[in-house]
């Protein structure tokens, strides 16, 4: 199962990009990916995150999975905000044309998340 709802994908700036609109069902994953990925919500094709040297002798190469935070909180009325969601994600890829992220909702209730907001930040 996939993201439920409309996403709304906004760049903010160079480097954050906010969604809002989807939800997940229990049991449900979704995922988000740059443009040329193969997530199911794509980031805006002017965003062009890759990977990087690293600043410190040894550091190598800086993968996109580990310079993207994600953080994601939910919207809606406190009163309908059931407080046994859980909600995790993981990051995945090695390149901007794999670079993944999964959300997945292990909440065993039978109701929908609430509305997500989630902001992708590139370090």
């Amino acid at each position: 199962m996939a993201f439920s709802g409309t996403p709304v994908v906004r760049r903010v700036s160079d480097r954050v990009v906010k969604i809002i609109g989807i939800y997940l069902a229990p049991g449900a994953s979704g995922t988000i990916s740059l443009h040329e990925g193969p997530g199911e919500i794509k980031m805006p094709d002017s965003i062009n995150w890759s990977d990087y040297a690293g600043i410190d002798a040894g550091d190598g190469v800086v993968q996109i999975a580990e310079a993207v935070e994600v953080g994601m909180h939910f919207v809606g009325d406190p009163a309908n905000l059931d407080a046994n969601y859980r909600i995790v994600h993981t990051k995945s890829g090695d390149g901007p044309e794999n670079f993944l992220i999964t959300f997945q909702n292990y909440s065993s209730g039978e109701d929908d998340s609430e509305v997500m907001e989630i902001y992708i930040r590139f370090h």
